[in-house]
């Protein structure tokens, strides 16, 4: 085996998320595809961190072999890891405050903070969350002991 003709796993996803986050940052492409892309890559990295990343690193505390077809110490790997990914973090990070937003901004769109927002924008958003955003986000579980999301006893439970 050729060690230098290969990839570790977190390397080659690291790269694949370079390759999303390059779609966010292209001006070329539409303003609200670029923040999807966006969306998706953060999404990514914090799925990365909390499987893959964990996983390496508890592998490594607990002895565990931790495979790779480089053939580098598993040390050397999770550092080139950590360190890749904090650039694409910085990057996509700078792509959101420096690009992004102020792009949705000259289309009329502003994230806000819950605190900014008047009482009756933060009770139409109360509502719309109780009725439309909470059932689904509920697990749902059948059986006699346990409401359904959508019936009158667990709705009353959010008011």
């Amino acid at each position: 085996m050729l060690p230098d003709r290969y990839l570790d796993r977190e390397e080659s996803w690291l790269h694949f998320s370079e390759r999303v986050l390059e779609l966010a940052e292209d001006e070329h492409v539409p303003l609200l595809e670029r923040v999807r892309f966006a969306s998706i890559f953060a999404s990514a990295l914090d799925e990365f961190f909390m499987v893959r990343v964990a996983g390496r690193i508890r592998r490594m505390a607990t002895g565990l072999p931790v495979e790779n077809a480089t053939g580098r110490p598993a040390r050397e790997i999770l550092e080139r890891t950590l360190e890749t990914a904090r650039d694409l973090s910085t990057r996509h990070s700078r792509c959101f405050s420096d690009s992004l937003l102020p792009a949705l901004g000259r289309e009329g769109i502003e994230i806000l903070r819950w605190k900014e927002l008047v009482p009756r924008e933060q009770e139409s958003l109360q509502k719309l969350f109780r009725e439309r955003i909470y059932p689904v986000l509920t697990p749902l579980a059948v059986d006699p002991r346990t409401p359904f999301p959508s019936s009158p006893r667990c709705r009353s439970a959010w008011r």
